[in-house]
């Protein structure tokens, strides 16, 4: 079963943007696989968050945090 089988993918756009619209935050819904369904995640926030990711990672492996 998918989630698309349960609302339309529309329905969980809406969903996704009414959380952000009452919190402030990127929110995403995804499939059992760890798959984003919509495509509300941009290219540049994927590369920003993985950039800060990694600028993290590599803190903590230099003892910084």
């Amino acid at each position: 079963m998918k989630l698309t089988d349960l609302l339309p993918l529309e329905t969980w756009k809406a969903f996704e943007d009414d959380l952000h619209a009452r919190s402030g935050r990127e929110v995403n819904v995804f499939d059992t696989a760890g798959i984003c369904i919509t495509d509300s995640v941009s290219t540049d926030q994927a590369e920003a968050l993985a950039a800060d990711i990694r600028e993290r990672l590599q803190t903590m492996l230099e003892g910084g945090g």
